[in-house]
């Protein structure tokens, strides 16, 4: 059952999220990671910063300004850009440092979305759990053509490199939807203590508005609850919020990027 406040799961969801980034960020060698009691900064190793270069304030007594100067620091010694997660109801005060040094606002506001209870199963796709080295390449191809220059399928391969170690992470799913055979779209499930974390979900091209998403979303949910959640949650691209809803999300917060200059 959902809470009375969603305050708990805002908080819990964007800690989950956290843990997703180091994770990710350390699955291939030639990242970088670092942690204090006030911040987390993590970078994979393409250094793309709207997709693997990621820094977020854990400690909201942490002067913003102060915050972006270390996250400026940090990367910049590395020669990259990154980019920063702000939740619209709690980091105002990063979004206006932010405007203070010209940061780029990526996007419109995404909503986070959340479901406390199974939902139905997948119906216009078969959708599989990734077991093998060979499957994480397939993955790779997938996803990769799924977001083209967004996410190109090199820089995903590097940052999934070697395969065998994400195969290895107990919290990680690499899931696979496939019609007549053919795999066209992928997905990642992430699970942190009681909740899982839906990610990195798309469709090549020519199979897109077929519900193939959809299908994956629905066993990437129960799969979640199989696993132990308590609830599951995903970010939506703007304007596709009806999508989850119908499947059964709701909308508990808004979160948006800023990018570093």
């Amino acid at each position: 059952m959902p809470p009375a406040s969603n305050a708990f799961y805002i908080e819990s969801t964007h800690d989950t999220l956290i843990e997703h980034t180091v994770v990710f960020c350390g699955i291939a060698d030639g990242g970088f990671l670092y942690r204090d009691d006030v911040m987390v900064a993590a970078a994979a190793p393409s250094g793309l910063a709207e997709t693997s270069c990621t820094s977020f304030r854990t400690d909201s007594s942490n002067e913003a300004d102060t915050y972006i100067e270390r996250s400026d620091e940090l990367f910049g010694a590395r020669g990259l850009k990154y980019s920063i997660l702000l939740r619209d109801e709690l980091d105002e005060d990063i979004d206006e440092a932010a405007d203070r040094r010209g940061m780029r606002r990526m996007s419109k506001s995404m909503p986070r979305m959340i479901v406390y209870r199974r939902v139905g199963p997948p119906v216009d796709a078969t959708v599989a759990v990734v077991e093998t080295e060979a499957g994480v390449r397939e993955w790779v191809d997938v996803i990769g053509g799924a977001f083209g220059f967004d996410y190109p399928t090199e820089a995903l391969r590097n940052d999934l490199s070697p395969p065998g170690r994400i195969l290895a992470n107990p919290a990680i799913r690499l899931l696979l939807a496939s019609i007549d055979g053919i795999a066209v779209a992928g997905g990642m499930l992430y699970r942190h203590k009681d909740l899982a974390y839906i990610s990195n979900v798309g469709t090549i091209v020519h199979f897109r508005n077929r519900g193939v998403a959809s299908s994956l979303v629905r066993y990437a949910t129960n799969l979640g609850f199989d696993l132990g959640a308590t609830a599951t949650f995903l970010f939506a691209s703007h304007g596709a919020s009806h999508i989850w809803e119908h499947v059964g999300f709701e909308t508990i917060s808004f979160i948006h990027h800023r990018v570093s200059n």
